[in-house]
């Protein structure tokens, strides 16, 4: 409900008030959403309920006594102006490591309350300002900016793709050794798997497009693998990235998981 106020020069007895917006007449008795009276002959109020876009605008009050004459035929009022937010650019592609800072830009009869979600619904930031520090793989998607005021909302959507040139890795004649995989935060990482399976080397081959895995094998290092990552796949999976994957214990030593791949290509 929004209440344009209009104060106006009295005279006694007050027969009629019309308001007008942008030119138009409004008819309260035929739109419930509007409601029109008059307070000790000096003030004029306008109650709008369930505030709509075409409701902004000018608005004007024309109000007449007993002997018809005009009491106040001048009062303009430019109430309200409804949120309204922009995000330029609306998409941005970005490489991992790189750092992210988008503005909202908001506009609208306030007080303004101003959010940034990401696809999940989680709250990412207040105000205005969207800053990623160091963008991983994890942030691609699209981010929403609400702006909220005591009349409306509105919403702008920033689209972000992070990029990473690793994704799988291997010969390609099929002679895959040291197994590598693209983690999270989108740099190589070495599969240190004391559980290596027949399983995750085809889920392998597979996905570098050979049918299935010529020999399974360890190689144990005695040092621990920074950004080790541990694989476990069912085999029927397409890429390791649809395998459960996990990060070996602290100060484990690591046996690298090494495969080479069967030359007939599927």
């Amino acid at each position: 409900m929004v209440t344009i106020p209009a104060h106006i020069h009295s005279v006694n007895h007050v027969t009629s008030v019309i308001w007008y917006r942008n030119g138009t007449q409004l008819d309260p008795e035929s739109d419930s959403r509007y409601t029109a009276t008059v307070s000790d002959n000096t003030l004029a109020t306008l109650e709008i309920d369930s505030l709509r876009d075409e409701d902004v605008g000018v608005y004007v009050v024309v109000v007449t006594n007993s002997d018809d004459s005009i009491a106040n035929a001048s009062v303009e009022v430019k109430y309200p102006v409804l949120p309204s937010a922009r995000v330029s650019p609306s998409r941005r592609t970005v490489e991992v490591g790189d750092s992210v800072d988008v503005v909202c830009a908001t506009d609208g009869t306030g007080p303004l309350d101003t959010q940034w979600t990401a696809e999940n619904g989680d709250v990412v930031a207040d105000g205005n300002r969207l800053t990623i520090a160091t963008a991983t793989l994890v942030h691609s998607g699209v981010y929403t900016c609400t702006v909220s005021s005591p009349f409306s909302a509105a919403q702008a959507t920033f689209d972000l793709t992070v990029l990473t040139e690793c994704n799988v890795t291997g010969s390609t004649n099929g002679r895959l050794q040291l197994v590598e995989m693209c983690n999270s935060d989108g740099v190589w990482s070495p599969l240190c798997d004391n559980e290596w399976t027949q399983e995750d080397a085809t889920v392998v081959c597979r996905e570098l497009g050979y049918r299935e895995p010529k020999s399974v094998r360890y190689e144990t290092i005695n040092k621990t693998m920074v950004n080790a990552t541990h694989i476990s796949c069912r085999g029927n999976e397409t890429a390791l990235r649809d395998c459960v994957s996990t990060e070996p214990p602290v100060n484990a030593v690591c046996q690298l998981a090494l495969v080479d791949c069967s030359p007939d290509v599927t």
